[in-house]
């Protein structure tokens, strides 16, 4: 997976743990990124980065909302026919 935005690398990493993500708190991200912005600033860069998940495929969709960040990802299921990985 390709991700130019480090705030969206470390979302991938987080959430390609996590089956059943849950929300996450905004000053979470920003201490694990490294990120020195807050506010409106803050919630642009995690939103770019969302959105960088959502156009590779990676995030169905996700919210902002009270300062957590609520995730849905792509469900993948593999078809052991074709030896691939398919979108549920």
């Amino acid at each position: 997976l390709k991700l130019n935005n480090e705030v969206a690398q470390w979302l991938h990493g987080y959430y390609a743990t996590h089956e059943k993500p849950h929300p996450v708190l905004l000053d979470t991200i920003k201490d694990a990124c490294g990120l020195r912005v807050s506010g409106a600033e803050l919630r642009r860069s995690i939103s770019r980065a969302a959105d960088a998940l959502v156009a590779v495929g990676f995030l169905e969709s996700y919210d902002i909302r009270n300062d957590k960040l609520s995730v849905e990802r792509v469900v993948f299921a593999c078809d052991d026919t074709k030896n691939e990985l398919i979108r549920c």
